[in-house]
């Protein structure tokens, strides 16, 4: 009888326990025994360390101050597997000539040897009850799945950092017992893994796990050395008194900003809105509490009161005169999330499926208010993340996932019967593919990304009408926007696993020439110049289904398996200096859509060709002179 054959993911076969050892798989065993299998010595980690807190720290999850973390390391109260985790994120940021190139395979095997500790210590019957290290440790290894493309690693390692916590209490007030050192970081932890947990449900069917009414722990105070703290999340709710909170912690508002993203997942993405008994364009409806709560939100942080970059000049310029990263990042990205959040809450083609679903007409005069919006949110999102990349500040992982929803509406807008309105919406859309395509150095899930947003070709007709104020229905049934929800699931679109072709949208004969999205900048592509890209994941692939052998980990002696210038217009140019995209305009009241005006920002080939890039991603011009111009809509 012939033995049985096994299929495996990677394609290979075995028989009966009998491994094909390919090139690869013996690499990874190799590397599972190499250095990185280790901590590395004294000045390295400590190296290693002060580059986490100056690249990952509240970008934008924060688990505990630096100085109580520092206080601790001197002491070694802390455990091997939370500096290993920590040095798995930061290894992707650091120039160290202890890694001998090699950041990518690092981060591998550090979160690999971190992983396979953490199980044994929670899953030992004999061992102490989890620690707050375990819950911070497996919700930063997530992150590292998720970016290296093994999302249902992630996934999982997501599901336990929130029953570790739910173990532990988190969501609810520490004990009063507790030093109010220990309280600060136990909050912190718990909306770190709120917080995640939020990001990785961005999907249709990735419902986040924590409910908001679990969460009694109050929210981080800017002041954890005292007794003063400030309320809940029922705040969230009650949006109405946060003028009487005055000042708040900074990662407050992306807590906040989080929230109405769970808010806005459900009503859009999945689909409850459409069995809500009231319209979209009723006072009472979850549409417009969302809407309100997102304006709440605006009034009081005050992030559109003056534009990004002169808010970042002002308050986040450390004493040397460089951007202190650390201190910007929930400024960062709670602005981002805030652009996000009503760029979903306000998209075309999830606005038009909730229409389909109301038995009333929808008031024109709506229909074209929600299109405006979010044409004007899909562009300052993609201004304020491409401001983010310019200014040579930290690129979040969560980024690419932003830039591909705000792609996605300027996709979609470039087919609108305004010329004007066309034309910035595929220059904006090509700065969405720039920025990813320029982050593929650091992110291995953002060349996927790229893929997915540059393969989205819609019928243009299809996608003209819905952008239109119509009440045209049907439309979101038309086989060009088949994939259109597979385009806002943070997993699919970080996937590895997927077949590009076989989600590309219909090609479209009469597709304009300008849609097509190509960089010609050398230094986007490493593989064009012969070189390996070490950063870009792409050699780590994930299998489509998750077997019981993934989540439990290795032997040192076991063969793993890792899971794998646009054109210019002479529309009466206004020049704003010094990168002030947020500059007050005129909008033409006659303009179908009631846009505001639109940015010609220099492409990234003239930012490149100013020598302001340099092998460190995060190197800012040392003297901005970048010109930005606004064209006026006809």
């Amino acid at each position: 009888m012939a033995p049985i054959q096994h299929p495996t993911p990677c394609g290979m076969s075995t028989t009966l326990g009998i491994v094909d050892l390919n090139e690869d798989l013996l690499t990874l065993k190799q590397t599972s025994r190499s250095k990185f299998s280790q901590l590395p010595h004294e000045p390295v980690l400590q190296s290693l360390l002060d580059t986490f807190f100056r690249y990952c720290q509240n970008q934008p999850y924060v688990y505990f101050r630096q100085a109580s973390f520092y206080r601790r390391f001197e002491k070694k109260e802390l455990p091997e597997y939370l500096l290993m985790a920590m040095v798995a994120l930061a290894a992707r940021f650091s120039h160290e000539a202890f890694f001998e190139s090699q950041q990518l395979e690092a981060t591998t095997v550090y979160g690999r040897t971190t992983w396979n500790q953490i199980f044994d210590k929670a899953f030992d019957d004999d061992h102490d009850l989890v620690d707050i290290h375990m819950v911070q440790a497996t919700n930063m290894l997530a992150v590292v799945d998720f970016t290296a493309g093994r999302h249902h690693l992630g996934w999982v390692k997501i599901g336990l950092a929130v029953r570790f916590a739910q173990s532990l209490q988190l969501s609810s007030e520490p004990r009063e017992t507790l030093s109010l050192e220990e309280q600060d970081e136990r909050r912190l932890t718990f909306w770190s893994v709120y917080l995640l947990d939020r990001l990785a449900s961005c999907g249709v069917y990735r419902p986040p796990t924590i409910v908001d009414s679990d969460c009694s722990t109050l929210l981080p105070s800017d002041s954890p050395d005292t007794s003063d703290t400030v309320p809940s999340l029922r705040l969230l709710e009650e949006m109405d008194l946060i003028h009487e909170m005055g000042s708040m912690d900074p990662f407050v508002h992306t807590i906040l900003m989080a929230s109405a993203l769970g808010r806005v997942e459900r009503q859009t993405l999945q689909q409850q809105g459409s069995n809500e008994r009231y319209p979209p364009w009723d006072s009472r409806s979850d549409f417009a509490a969302i809407y309100s709560l997102l304006l709440s939100f605006e009034g009081h942080s005050k992030i559109t009161d003056v534009s990004f970059s002169d808010a970042i000049n002002a308050h986040y310029i450390g004493t040397d005169g460089l951007i202190d990263h650390q201190k910007a990042g929930h400024f960062v990205f709670s602005t981002m999330l805030y652009h996000m959040n009503q760029c979903i809450l306000h998209h075309p083609y999830l606005f038009r499926k909730r229409l389909e679903s109301c038995k009333a007409q929808a008031p024109l005069s709506f229909v074209r208010e929600v299109l405006r919006r979010s044409f004007e949110h899909a562009e300052r999102l993609i201004v304020t993340v491409r401001t983010i990349q310019e200014l040579g500040m930290t690129i979040s992982s969560f980024y690419g996932y932003a830039m591909v929803v705000g792609g996605v509406v300027c996709r979609l807008f470039s087919h609108h019967d305004d010329n004007a309105t066309s034309s910035a919406a595929k220059q904006l859309c090509q700065y969405a593919m720039e920025f990813l395509e320029h982050g593929r150095r650091l992110w291995g899930h953002y060349p996927k990304m790229a893929i997915a947003l540059e393969n989205f070709s819609p019928d243009p007709v299809v996608a003209g009408a819905l952008v239109a104020a119509t009440r045209s229905t049907g439309l979101c049934s038309d086989p060009s926007l088949q994939s259109m929800e597979n385009l806002l699931d943070y997993g699919w679109l970080s996937d590895p696993a997927r077949d590009p072709a076989r989600f590309k949208f219909p090609a479209v004969n009469d597709r304009a020439p300008t849609d097509q999205v190509h960089s010609p900048n050398p230094f986007l592509s490493c593989e064009d110049n012969g070189m390996p890209n070490i950063l870009d994941g792409e050699g780590v692939s994930g299998p489509p289904k998750l077997s019981s052998s993934d989540v439990r980990p290795t032997t040192e002696d076991q063969i793993v398996q890792i899971a794998g210038e646009g054109p210019s217009y002479d529309y009466g140019c206004i020049v704003l200096k010094d990168s002030d995209f947020d500059g007050v305009v005129q909008i033409q009241q006659d303009l179908e859509l009631d846009l505001t005006t639109h940015l010609e920002l220099d492409p990234w080939e003239s930012f490149l060709a100013d020598g302001r890039d340099s092998s460190n991603p995060f190197n800012a011009a040392k003297t901005p002179a970048l010109r930005w111009t606004a064209h006026q809509l006809h």
